[in-house]
């Protein structure tokens, strides 16, 4: 008889080798569902994707960043979508856009720290479904053709911040949670994720291309997420929210002219933001306040989950192990987990190994990665994050006079975004979380899409470069073709 937890993986199993691909084929022949299939994959990261799927060997005491091998109902959409794209273009789809072998580098170079982990099978928890997220990138890059599946994309992230607010203020006022998560399970989650998608919303709503009601429901969808934002008191977002909304306003002036939206948009946002912040003024006050873990250098909490994160790089140099941090700062294990004993016993707390089982994962991104990958994983990522990065600004640039369009600013709102996020990830791990890496690696197959019409257009000019030095070395260095070449070589 199959164990229980074997019988549980059965159903993600079905899934998506039957369901999924079957959902794909009845979608191939209309545009529409397909458009249905993309608006799901994006709406439902407003909801904790382990919430809609089922997790193998669950490991949820773990304080890692992967807790088990995770199945979604986002994957089944991905998978769908993506069989439908192959069936309706079958010519212009590509199985491996442009990109993804840099993502796919990072996860094989990361994954490569399986040999020397403290628990291989953590590490292989990892692996799986970082590269199960590649679905996403593939899905996103081959399902946007045309202005009307950008307008797909925008509804459904204005659907999903306005969703996540109606939890998030239900939990505060009629539930009194002072730090909301909304269907995230953690309020930093939640917070990254809803920047993510209110700033290309935002600059989006600023386009002259975008159609009045359209930017009335885009911005309605970045009033919700900026008030789930101020509500979760997520001190990191707020400040990243807000810096980015900025700077995609004086872009937006900047590249897009003054326009009476745009200076009505200022007014409405400069009152709605005053109201927010004064009925939120005390909360927010109250939360800076009460944190206890930035101050003092040699207090701060985050300095040391850093220094025992360099530890771990300078000891090993190739890293403790994807997804091994927590194993390897814990007891049985006395080396990283002496740094907390110290901390913590300097503070009059007690130095008994038995409660340092669990200690605390570092906060930043970069840390975590360098002390779980080493520098060949860490220097995997950053490549990744830099080229993609380069693209969304290199295709923003290029549209040149039709910049202020509705793609156009939705790069510009990506390129800040992206900015912001990277910059964010300093004091924030938490783009390994399922929903914030789906939408991470969505947004960044778009900007894909953007890349390949690019490498399309250029491409004539790139062949007709190559002919002319083709004929060059023909008529210089071979003579006409054949009277320079010896006799033996003619024909």
């Amino acid at each position: 008889m199959v164990e229980p937890t074997y019988a549980k993986l059965l159903v993600p199993l079905f899934g998506y080798a039957i369901l999924a691909p079957l959902g794909g084929v009845l979608a191939a022949p209309s545009r529409w569902a397909q458009g249905a299939l993309f608006f799901g994959i994006i709406f439902l990261q407003c909801i904790k994707a382990s919430t809609l799927g089922v997790m193998f060997h669950s490991i949820e005491w773990y304080r890692g960043h992967t807790k088990g091998f995770e199945f979604t109902l986002v994957d089944m959409l991905c998978i769908s979508l993506i069989v439908a794209s192959f069936l309706s273009r079958p010519k212009s789809f590509k199985f491996l856009p442009p990109g993804l072998v840099f993502y796919l580098l990072f996860v094989a170079v990361a994954g490569m720290t399986i040999r020397n982990a403290y628990e291989p099978l953590y590490t292989l928890m990892a692996i799986v479904n970082f590269a199960k997220a590649s679905l996403v990138y593939v899905a996103a890059f081959n399902f946007i053709r045309s202005r009307d599946d950008l307008r797909v994309l925008f509804h459904a992230m204005a659907a999903a911040l306005m969703v996540e607010c109606v939890f998030v203020l239900k939990q505060k006022y009629l539930g009194g949670a002072f730090q909301p998560t909304g269907l995230f399970d953690h309020q930093n989650s939640m917070c990254m994720w809803a920047y993510f998608y209110c700033i290309p919303l935002f600059a989006v709503s600023l386009s002259r291309e975008t159609k009045p009601f359209d930017a009335a429901v885009y911005l309605f969808g970045v009033a919700c997420g900026s008030l789930a934002v101020v509500s979760a008191l997520s001190r990191g977002a707020l400040a990243a929210l807000v810096s980015g909304l900025v700077a995609v306003l004086f872009l937006a002036f900047l590249f897009g002219g003054i326009t009476r939206r745009k200076v009505a948009i200022v007014a409405l946002g400069c009152v709605f933001g005053s109201v927010v912040l004064y009925r939120a003024s005390d909360s927010i006050i109250e939360r800076f306040q009460a944190s206890g873990d930035v101050g003092n250098p040699e207090g701060d909490f985050r300095v040391l989950l850093n220094r025992v994160s360099k530890q771990m790089l300078e000891d090993t140099g190739t890293g403790v192990g994807w997804n091994n941090f927590n194993v390897a700062n814990s007891r049985p294990y006395k080396r990283y987990s002496y740094f907390y004993e110290e901390f913590y016993g300097g503070q009059g707390h007690s130095r008994d190994p038995r409660y340092y089982t669990r200690n605390a994962n570092t906060e930043s991104l970069y840390w975590m990665y360098l002390a779980e990958t080493g520098y060949r994983g860490f220097f995997a990522l950053i490549l990744f994050m830099g080229i993609t990065l380069w693209w969304v600004a290199r295709s923003f640039w290029q549209r040149g006079e039709r910049r202020d369009s509705l793609a156009g600013f939705f790069l510009l709102g990506l390129m800040v975004t992206l900015l912001e996020l990277y910059t964010h990830s300093m004091i924030e791990r938490v783009l390994t979380q399922t929903n914030n890496l789906a939408c991470w690696l969505a947004f960044l197959g778009i900007a894909a899409h953007f890349e390949q019409a690019r490498r399309e257009r250029i491409r004539p000019r790139r062949y007709e470069r190559y002919h002319l030095y083709w004929r060059l070395f023909r008529e210089y260095f071979l003579k006409d073709g054949r009277r320079g070449l010896p006799a033996r070589f003619r024909i």
